[in-house]
C-alpha cells in the first residue's frame, strides 16, 4: 500500500511540474523535479529500513573507520568527533567493531627479565632461545551517539581481567565549535611513540615515555590542523621524600589532582604530501608511563616529581613516509652518575600493491642513561639498591605488513635488542626476536 502511495505521489508531481512548465523558468523546474525526487526517494529507503540517517545499529567501521584499531589510543576523542563530522547524517545511534589479533615469537639469545613479550611471564636463563603463542587482542569498541554534542566511547578487553581499557564520555560537535571535552578512563595524548601499525616490539621510547590509560578530564581544541588538550589526572603513587640518607621515597596516596598534561600539534596535506609536528609536556612521569619496566625504575632521584617533554613528527610523500620522536625527563632520574633519561625514535616507510596492498617499516629507536638505574627501596625505607635487571639501550626493528583477506592482515617483524650486559657494567649484550602478527577487524 505504501508503494502505491509512492507511485501515485510520483505521478502527481510529475503531471504538476508539466503544468508549469509554461510560467516557469526551464532550469527552475527542473530544480524542482531534483528536489522532489530526492526527497520521495528518501522516503521510499526509510520505508525500505534503509535509511540515509544512519540506522540505530552498525556493525564494523563507519564514517572514515569511526571506530579503527588505529586510533585505539591517543587523540582518541578528536579522531571520533572527526569521523562523526565527516559522517554526518549516515551516522548510526550505535556503532560496534572490534579486533582479534594473534602473535607467535621467537627470541635468540634472550637475557633474562628481558621487556619482551616472549619472557613477560617466564624466566629463561641467559642466552636460551625461547617462543611463545599468545592472544595480542580481542577488543570490542561501543560508541553511543547520545545526539549531536554528547558521544560516548567504550574499548572492551575481552581476554582480561580488567575489561575495560577506555570508557570516555565526549561532549562536542566540530561543526558548531572548536572545543570538546572528554571525561573518563583514557590514553591521554602526550605524544606519539607508536611503531608500526602492528608492531609487537615497539620503539624502546614506547617503554619508557608512553602514557597509560588513566581517569581524568581533558579540554580540547581543534581547527584546521591544529590541536591543543590539556588534560589532568590524579597520579595514585605520588612519590615524597622520606627525608633520610641515601634518599628513599615513600608512596603517598592523595585524593587530589595531582598531574597534567599538555600536547600540541599541527598537521596540514598539500597535494600529495602529508605532515604532522607536536610537542608535549607531562607534570611528573612517574607511575603513570605505559611499560613496567618504566614504573618500577623511574624515579625521581631527588624525592620530587619528575617532569618530561617530547617532540615529534611525521611526513608523508606518497607512498614513502618517515616519522621522528625525541622526548627526556627534565630531571635527574635515580641512576648511579646522574643524567636526565633520554631517548629517540626513527622510522621509515614503503607502501605499494604486489597482488595485495604491502607495506614495509625500517626503524631504530636508542636510550640514554638507562644502565646503572637504582631501584628506590620502599619495603625497608632504609636503603637504595639497584634494580633487577639491565636497561635497554638500543633497537633495530625491521616490519612488514599485508592485507591477506577482506579485514585481516598479516605482519612479520624483526627486532634486533642492545641491553646492558649487568647492572653494574655499560658493556652491550644483544638478543633477536622474530615475530608473526595476525589481527582481524570487524
Amino acid at each position: 500500500m505504501k508503494y502505491k502511495l509512492l507511485v501515485s505521489a510520483v505521478t502527481i508531481l510529475v503531471i504538476s511540474s508539466v503544468s508549469g512548465f509554461a510560467a516557469q523558468p526551464l532550469q527552475l523546474q527542473i530544480d524542482q523535479i531534483k528536489a522532489q525526487q530526492q526527497q520521495l526517494q528518501q522516503q521510499l529507503a526509510q520505508l525500505q529500513g534503509n535509511s540515509s540517517s544512519g540506522g540505530l545499529v552498525y556493525v564494523g567501521e563507519v564514517g572514515g573507520k569511526l571506530i579503527s584499531a588505529k586510533s585505539s589510543r591517543f587523540g582518541r576523542d578528536l579522531g571520533l568527533l572527526k569521523s562523526l563530522q565527516k559522517a554526518g547524517n549516515q551516522a548510526p545511534l550505535l556503532t560496534l567493531g572490534g579486533v582479534l589479533e594473534a602473535n607467535a615469537s621467537y627470541g635468540r639469545s634472550v637475557l633474562p627479565n628481558s621487556d619482551d613479550k616472549i619472557l613477560s611471564t617466564n624466566g629463561f636463563a641467559a642466552n636460551q632461545n625461547s617462543s611463545s603463542v599468545w592472544l595480542d587482542t580481542a577488543r570490542l569498541d561501543v560508541l553511543a551517539r547520545i545526539n549531536d554534542w554528547v558521544n560516548t566511547d567504550l574499548q572492551l578487553d575481552l581476554h582480561k581481567s580488567t575489561v575495560l581499557r577506555t570508557g570516555v564520555l565526549t561532549i562536542g560537535n566540530l561543526n558548531e565549535s572548536p572545543m570538546y571535552f572528554t571525561l573518563g578512563k583514557m590514553y591521554p595524548y602526550f605524544g606519539d611513540f607508536s611503531g608500526h601499525n602492528t608492531s609487537t616490539n615497539y620503539p624502546l621510547t614506547t617503554n619508557y615515555f608512553r602514557i597509560k590509560a588513566i581517569s581524568g578530564a581533558s579540554l580540547g581544541f581543534y581547527q584546521s590542523g591544529l590541536n591543543s588538550s590539556l588534560t589532568v589526572f590524579k597520579n595514585q603513587a605520588q612519590l615524597t621524600q622520606a627525608g633520610t640518607t641515601p634518599i628513599v621515597y615513600s608512596a603517598s596516596n592523595n585524593n587530589h589532582i595531582n598531574d597534567w598534561i599538555f600536547n600540541t600539534n599541527y598537521s596540514f596535506n598539500v597535494n600529495n604530501i602529508k605532515a604532522k609536528v607536536g610537542v608535549g609536556y607531562i607534570a611528573d612521569l612517574t607511575n603513570v608511563s605505559d611499560s613496567s619496566i618504566a614504573r618500577g625504575q623511574i624515579f625521581e632521584k631527588n624525592g620530587e616529581q619528575l617532569p618530561a617533554w617530547n617532540m615529534s613528527g611525521q611526513l608523508a610523500i606518497g607512498p614513502i613516509s618517515f616519522k621522528a620522536n625525541y622526548a627526556q625527563t627534565t630531571k635527574e632520574i635515580a641512576r648511579t652518575g646522574g643524567g636526565e633519561l633520554k631517548g629517540y625514535n626513527l622510522q621509515a616507510g614503503y607502501k605499494f600493491n604486489w597482488v595485495k596492498p604491502i607495506d614495509i617499516l625500517l626503524g631504530y629507536s636508542a636510550l640514554k642513561n638507562t644502565d646503572y638505574l637504582i631501584q628506590p627501596n620502599l619495603t625497608s625505607g632504609t636503603v637504595n639498591s639497584l634494580t633487577s635487571e639491565p636497561g635497554l639501550k638500543n633497537q633495530w626493528l625491521l616490519g612488514i605488513r599485508a592485507k591477506l583477506l577482506r579485514n585481516t592482515w598479516g605482519a612479520l617483524e624483526f627486532a634486533r635488542v642492545g641491553q646492558y650486559s649487568s647492572l653494574t657494567s655499560d658493556d652491550t649484550s644483544h638478543y633477536n626476536i622474530v615475530t608473526a602478527d595476525f589481527y582481524v577487524k570487524f
